[in-house]
Formats: C-alpha cells, structure tokens, sequence
C-alpha cells in the first residue's frame, strides 16, 4: 500500500511524493532532484535519519518539509 504525501520545499511549494514502505529520506530526495544536502523532517523540525522508514512515520496526505543546508559563520 502507498501513501500520498506533499514535500515543501524552499520555496514554499508543495510536491507531491508517493511514499511505500521500505522509502528511505534519500529515496524521496532523489524522486524529487534535491540534493543529499537537503533535510527532511514534519512539522516538529526533527529531521529524519537517511536511512529511516519514512512510510511508519507518515500519515496519508502529510506534509513533510525539504529544508536546505544552513550556512553558519562570519563572512
């Protein structure tokens, strides 16, 4: 079985991403063209582990959020 979810990206827009059991954090970066940089996390901003099940963690219709790296430090 499957599960429909949205990734929102940076840009604040909604993709939508199928997600079966066995769908790694990585799976869905590169179904989406992200980069492995990328975190994804829900809505708790507690980011998945890269090789987590991401289908026991999800709900159907979802949002999980896409957030780029961070740079931090003085230029």
């Amino acid at each position: 079985m499957q599960k429909r979810i949205a990734v929102i990206t940076n840009d604040n827009v909604p993709h939508d991403a199928v997600v079966l059991p066995g769908t790694t954090p990585t799976d869905l970066r590169r179904s989406l063209g992200l980069g492995d940089d990328f975190l994804l996390s829900k809505r708790d901003g507690l980011p998945f582990g890269d090789a987590e099940d991401v289908y026991g963690l999800v709900r159907e219709g979802e949002k999980v959020y896409a957030t780029p790296p961070a740079v931090v430090g003085i230029h």
